[in-house]
């Protein structure tokens, strides 16, 4: 369980990172596209870069909540496993 649950908040970590870095490509390219557009269909490059950030974000959410709800699962079944150990330990030794 302790190495399942670290693995999970590495992988919140990186899903993080990689939205952040995501934000900033997006970002970029869409300031490349508003460049080269000057005017002419500079409002569909910002409606596309909306929808493109809007999606990203609700992806980013339903990922992370999915994965700290399993970071609770976890703790809460370690706390189990560690109170059990602790009852068995006082058990056994007193």
């Amino acid at each position: 369980h302790t190495e399942a649950l670290q693995l999970l908040k590495r992988q919140l970590a990186e899903t993080k990172s990689s939205t952040k870095s995501l934000r900033t490509t997006i970002g970029e390219a869409f300031e490349r596209l508003h460049r080269l557009a000057r005017g002419r269909q500079e409002g569909g490059v910002r409606e596309r870069q909306k929808a493109m950030l809007e999606e990203l974000e609700a992806d980013t959410a339903r990922t992370l909540t999915d994965i700290e709800q399993k970071v609770q699962r976890y703790s809460q079944q370690l706390r189990k496993v560690q109170e059990g150990a602790q009852i068995l330990q006082e058990r056994l030794g007193g």
